[in-house]
């Protein structure tokens, strides 16, 4: 495993209660995501060095390829994680739901770029989906937590920042985006209400602007692509005047959030799950840049274009979370900005270097 997956999840250990997962069964879509891939490894890592392969990990996934894949390409040969092809964005069907523990819908596009390409599937892998999963496990014995990853993009152009749970988004639901926003928005409701009426162990969270390894190379994300930028030698284009501002953290510290609501959080509760430190856009960019020339050698220029592309369009100004309430269940990690970018880029040098060899 990559080294700097391993220092990651040592620091993530402490933060969870690994005995309670001791044989536990999981069920996880959106495997090859940020977070479902990062959560994927870890728990492997933990199955493997701390629990005797005694775990049980499912990946719905609905691509070809997996095996090609940056983190889950290197654990398709474990005896302990099966793989079940379906594609959630049409019809599909997913097996003996009623055995899992942990069950993780995590899929659907996220990135402005993909969703916008394919509205109606990102619309389904949220709502059908995550109605086909809920009424699968209504009469379920065996179910701990339904983890529903829902999205900060909920909030709209938000007038309190940080941003509480509690806060009612305004969007437009005719804009482009609201292909995603309302998809999200309505499998919430779908998670609450199926919480109410057949009182599954329903918990929802909404990651804001989490970032790590195992992203893809067109991913669209402003900070991936400032990424591959600097990987490549390439100035970074900033495509607005760079002063809308993010709450950006590092996967590691999200990891542990996620789990404090999986272990300790309320059925029929959302969580903001991310950094409620802000940095604008054209910051971000020099800060990689910088960081980029320190770790890579690869010196690179921030250039302000000032050109909003499409998929752009209707991006807030400002996305910054409270995160008061996960912080309330137990302590998490965290891992400032510069360190987060910092892992990364050594992370793809080592996954580079590996393919060369």
């Amino acid at each position: 495993m990559n080294k700097v997956l391993e220092q990651d999840f040592l620091e993530i250990l402490p933060y969870i209660d690994k005995k309670a997962l001791y044989r536990s069964k999981w069920l996880i879509t959106g495997a090859t995501g940020v977070i479902g891939a990062y959560l994927v490894a870890f728990l492997s890592w933990l199955n493997e060095y701390e629990q005797n392969n005694e775990m049980e990990i499912t990946i719905v996934h609905r691509s070809d390829g997996i095996e090609q894949h940056p983190i889950i390409g290197s654990l398709c040969d474990r005896d302990y994680i099966s793989f079940w092809k379906a594609d959630l964005s049409r019809e599909f069907i997913v097996p003996n739901l009623e055995k899992y523990n942990y069950v993780i819908h995590a899929a659907s596009n996220a990135a402005p770029k993909a969703y916008l390409n394919d509205p109606i599937g990102t619309i389904n892998a949220n709502v059908k989906a995550t109605e086909y999963f809920l009424n699968g496990l209504k009469n379920s014995k065996q179910l701990k937590c339904f983890l529903y990853v829902s999205s900060g993009e909920i909030y709209g152009e938000p007038e309190i920042v940080p941003t509480p749970e509690e806060y009612i988004g305004k969007t437009n639901h005719l804009h482009t985006r609201s292909c995603y926003v309302e998809a999200k928005r309505f499998a919430e409701v779908l998670c609450i209400n199926y919480y109410r009426q057949y009182k599954i162990p329903v918990k929802i969270i909404r990651p804001i602007h989490v970032f790590g390894p195992g992203f893809k190379k067109d991913d669209g994300r402003v900070w991936a692509d400032f990424i591959n930028n600097v990987v490549n030698g390439e100035n970074i284009e900033v495509l607005s005047n760079g002063r809308a501002e993010r709450g950006f953290c590092y996967i590691a510290g999200a990891i542990t959030q996620v789990f404090a609501v999986i272990q300790k959080g309320q059925n029929g509760e959302c969580y903001n799950i991310g950094s409620d430190r802000l940095v604008s856009i054209k910051e971000l960019a020099h800060i990689i840049s910088k960081i980029g020339a320190f770790v890579l050698g690869k010196n690179t220029q921030v250039v302000i274009k000032k050109q909003v592309l499409p998929h752009l369009l209707g991006s807030p100004n400002i996305s910054c979370p409270n995160i008061e309430k996960v912080q309330q269940l137990s302590p998490t990690l965290n891992i400032d900005l510069q360190e987060g970018i910092t892992r990364i880029l050594k992370w793809m040098l080592l996954e580079n270097q590996k393919r060369r060899a």
